[in-house]
């Protein structure tokens, strides 16, 4: 059976080893998760979140992006048995490789601290990613308490920004319409 893990923080762990001068691999590490457990396991898929727990005297934003490079560089560093995926063919062609695959999630929306720009800053990292994989569809989802007001404005300027870059873009309200 093959494995989708949906969460794990070790990008974070790697993160704070990092900066306490004791690095450590993605590909063996004492969290709960690294590669050669993760190929012994047979995952499929696992899912790094980039969580960042809300200190005051912290920048979330900052420290997210610490966290993308990390990512970046263990992508790079592992590449023999871990790719990206953006979608799900990149996960079959993966698997025919012989490789893992990683998706990478922004858990916690308050690292944006309430700016849309953080926002399109995040999309200006994926865009050409899929742009350059031959990708033709990329779905963002909104979400707030209701449905009928942030969301739809936060919605709306994301709209509006991806198609500034000369994507097509569609833009649907899934609660608006609801009593």
């Amino acid at each position: 059976m093959k494995l989708i893990d949906m969460h794990c923080d070790t990008l974070g762990g790697l993160l704070s080893r990092k900066e306490a001068g004791n690095p450590a691999s993605l590909r063996r590490n004492e969290f709960h998760v690294d590669l050669e457990r993760m190929k012994e396991s047979h995952y499929l898929v696992q899912n790094f979140a980039m969580f960042v727990p809300l200190r005051p005297a912290e920048d979330p934003w900052e420290r997210m992006l610490a966290m993308y490079r990390i990512y970046q560089e263990e992508m790079e560093r592992n590449r023999d048995m871990i790719a990206p995926v953006l979608a799900f063919s990149d996960i079959a062609g993966n698997e025919a490789a012989g490789k893992l695959s990683a998706l990478l999630t922004v858990e916690e929306g308050a690292v944006c601290k309430g700016q849309v720009e953080k926002l399109r800053e995040l999309l200006g990292f994926v865009l050409p990613l899929y742009r350059e994989e031959g990708k033709t569809v990329l779905v963002v989802a909104v979400g707030c308490t209701g449905g009928r007001h942030r969301s739809v404005a936060v919605t709306h300027a994301l709209a509006g920004f991806i198609a500034s870059l000369g994507y097509q873009v569609t833009e649907n309200h899934r609660d608006m319409t609801r009593n």
